[in-house]
């Protein structure tokens, strides 16, 4: 039978500084690598595609040229992190959907089939319906909206600016489905791609 060797209380303590220092290395050069991300810039996504043509071109700075093409900023504002938002797609028509739960489902049908409030007492929030309740220095509410609609969206991005928001998140599926190849619940943001509404910066996310 193999002995368990007995460790000293000097050498614990030795062994949780080092560990203790290992992890300082670890936060110390992912705070070095988020700095050299945040110098090189956003990655950019042409605007001018569609989601089924092979032309998407996303350009990354070189390594080389990124001292030189993205300086350190001096303005106090580009120094803090930036706000995002998720972008969820469901709120649309989506052949898939329909095959799956039925003409017409979006997550607007769940929403309006949930109580008015949880089972902890609190309200369930609901799209606002009157333009009375936000007041008047504000787009009118959107109710339940549809994201193929550009009126919706141009708003979103009228609001999101409004609160500070620097960019939207898409949302962005893509299920196997032989019926229905392809990208799903994508039309908003081939709609966005096509008419520029919500004019916001934006990433994708799957």
């Amino acid at each position: 039978m193999q002995k368990i060797k007995n460790v000293s209380k000097t050498e614990r303590r030795r062994n949780v500084w080092l560990d203790f220092a290992r992890c300082c290395g670890v936060v110390f050069v992912g705070l070095y690598l988020i700095a050299l991300l945040n110098q090189w810039g956003p990655l950019s996504l042409d605007k001018n595609v569609s989601l089924f043509e092979d032309n998407v071109r996303i350009e990354v700075p070189s390594l080389a040229s990124s001292y030189s093409s993205h300086p350190i900023s001096t303005d106090a504002s580009d120094q803090f992190p930036k706000t995002l938002v998720i972008y969820f797609p469901q709120y649309h028509r989506d052949p898939v959907n329909d095959k799956n739960w039925g003409d017409n489902f979006t997550d607007w049908v769940s929403l309006r089939d949930t109580p008015k409030s949880n089972r902890l007492g609190q309200v369930i929030p609901r799209p606002l319906l009157d333009a009375t309740v936000i007041g008047n220095d504000l787009p009118p509410p959107l109710g339940y909206y549809d994201l193929t609609d550009k009126k919706p969206r141009e708003i979103q991005g009228t609001l999101a600016k409004k609160y500070g928001i620097d960019g939207f998140i898409y949302h962005h599926y893509w299920f196997y489905d032989e019926s229905n190849p392809g990208p799903t619940l994508a039309r908003p943001l081939e709609r966005m791609l096509q008419d520029g509404q919500p004019d916001i910066p934006f990433m994708l996310n799957w």
